[in-house]
């Protein structure tokens, strides 16, 4: 195949254009990925990135020794390993607790357990595991006033600041 796709993490530059030898497809919660072999090495591609393909006349032949649900497990594992972490420490009203998973989706579960008692007025202290610091910050903001950041504290003196912008525009 010759495939034409948008960069994953530059999606502003121009689209990549590339030959592949399509291994097979592969859905993950919804989402369709391409595991192919480019030039000597395996990759996978989000199929949703695709802008253009077209088929080639050259034909290749599959390892006979590849097998797509092996391989795929081992790359969701590899790629699992090696996420960057975030941890941050919250506090999080009662009212938001039960509702965290619609939030963070079904991971927020493992940090709820081993929380601890409530402190004096009900709130929770948890940690929460996230990739980076803005995606920490995106997914704490629309928390508002259920949750207080307590650590890091450069996270916690940006989302202050975000408040603090928030607030001058509607003053």
């Amino acid at each position: 195949l010759e495939i034409q796709y948008r960069p994953q993490f530059r999606p502003e530059m121009s689209p990549i254009i590339s030959q592949i030898n399509p291994y097979g497809l592969v859905s993950k919660a919804g989402d369709w990925h391409l595991v192919a072999r480019r030039q000597d090495h395996l990759i996978v591609l989000a199929v949703s990135r695709f802008e253009a393909v077209e088929f080639l006349s050259e034909k290749f032949e599959r390892p006979e020794d590849f097998d797509l649900g092996k391989f795929w497990g081992n790359w969701c594992q590899g790629m699992s390993d090696n996420r960057p972490r975030y941890p941050v420490v919250v506090r999080v009203s009662p009212e938001i607790l039960p509702n965290l998973p619609y939030y963070f989706g079904g991971q927020i579960r493992a940090p709820i357990s081993p929380a601890g008692q409530p402190d004096e007025i009900g709130w929770v202290t948890l940690e929460i595991q996230f990739e980076y610091h803005e995606q920490a910050r995106w997914q704490l903001l629309r928390l508002g006033g259920w949750v207080e950041v307590l650590e890091p504290s450069a996270l916690r003196y940006s989302i202050q600041d975000f408040a603090v912008q928030i607030q001058m525009r509607y003053d």
